[in-house]
């Protein structure tokens, strides 16, 4: 099967054809458009690498303008520049080639910071700086994992693109601070980048479970002061959480002077 199958459009077809063609079959299998399934990333997976190559100058054509196949990751490796390179990244991580994927971002990442925002179209940079955080993840690289959800949340508050699936994204951050680092990262680390988080996370549910994990940790350190004004926070930001009262209650019999918010 050829780009052009994959798109369902004729052979030279121009850029606006092919660019109106990939945005009206992307939406479809976009996690804001449909529940995401393995055949809907591997359908985006073809779709992209199409689009990709249609876009490129990497096609070979015959006198009569025939496609023949070809290896488009050798052609990026061949071509060995910053946005070539960027491609790649991308290309790699939609082939399942995680490792290589990682190997080369963070070689190109040490010269080129930025690399993947600055030489990628938005939509294809913020998807590959998700994947990138998903493979760090599964590496229990949380630093960098967590990083770059940082950044596709300041991406997002700046001009929405995920939208919906923004809140798996929140999740995501929420798990990493709460659990997966909760015996790895001291607690005024945690602290630290929780209160960096905060700003990003938008769903009250995840702002709540972030907030209430900053108030067992002073509470284990004896700052009710702080505690109370992390509960009131808490109450402001999702009223009927249940947690909260468990929290007061836990307070309240550690150190009497702590009161109920707004009480």
């Amino acid at each position: 099967m050829t780009p052009w199958d994959v798109l369902e459009i004729k052979p030279g077809s121009s850029k606006d054809e092919i660019r109106k063609a990939f945005r009206a079959k992307i939406k479809k299998v976009h996690p804001d458009k449909a529940t995401p399934t393995e055949h809907s990333a591997q359908e985006a997976a073809r779709l992209i690498e199409a689009y990709k190559v249609l876009l490129s100058d990497s096609l070979y054509f015959t006198s009569e303008r025939t496609y023949k196949e070809f290896n488009y990751r050798e052609f990026l490796l061949e071509r060995n520049d910053n946005r070539s390179k960027a491609k790649l990244v991308l290309y790699d991580l939609l082939k399942n080639r995680e490792d290589e994927a990682i190997a080369l971002y963070l070689d190109t990442e040490l010269l080129c910071p930025g690399f993947i925002l600055k030489y990628l179209d938005r939509d294809d940079s913020l998807d590959a700086i998700y994947l990138l955080a998903n493979a760090f993840r599964e590496r229990r690289d949380f630093w960098r994992s967590l990083d770059l959800l940082i950044l596709l949340g300041e991406e997002e508050v700046r001009k929405p693109f995920f939208r919906l699936f923004y809140i798996e994204i929140q999740y995501i951050i929420r798990l990493i601070l709460t659990q997966d680092v909760a015996d790895i990262w001291d607690s005024a680390e945690r602290i630290f980048q929780i209160k960096r988080a905060l700003p990003l996370i938008t769903d009250p549910y995840e702002r709540s479970r972030l907030m209430e994990t900053v108030v067992k940790i002073y509470l284990e350190a004896g700052q009710y002061q702080t505690v109370e004004s992390w509960l009131s926070r808490m109450m402001e930001t999702y009223p009927e959480d249940r947690f909260v009262k468990a929290l007061i209650k836990q307070a309240l019999k550690k150190n009497k002077r702590v009161d109920a918010p707004g009480g």
